[in-house]
């Protein structure tokens, strides 16, 4: 989880028992998607799948799609 209501989403998965790891950023929680998967050694899908707007990081929900398309990418070339 992350942004402004990422505290309050990841202690509701936690209560519910559901692993959570709460980021200061979208970009770390990438990264550390990236990192867990890289580990596995079978072929991993990341899900974007946020659980409200992030008006409080960008304009409308198609800017934030494309900066999560743009900042895998750009991460994967790398690996």
């Amino acid at each position: 989880t992350f942004g402004e209501a990422g505290q309050e989403f990841n202690e509701f998965l936690r209560k519910k028992k559901i692993k959570s790891k709460k980021f200061s950023s979208l970009e770390l929680a990438i990264e550390s998607a990236l990192n867990d998967s890289l580990k596995e050694k079978i072929e991993i899908n990341i899900l974007f799948s946020p659980a409200c707007s992030s008006f409080d990081e960008f304009k409308n929900f198609e800017e934030r799609g494309k900066y999560f398309k743009k900042y895998v990418k750009r991460i994967l070339k790398n690996v």
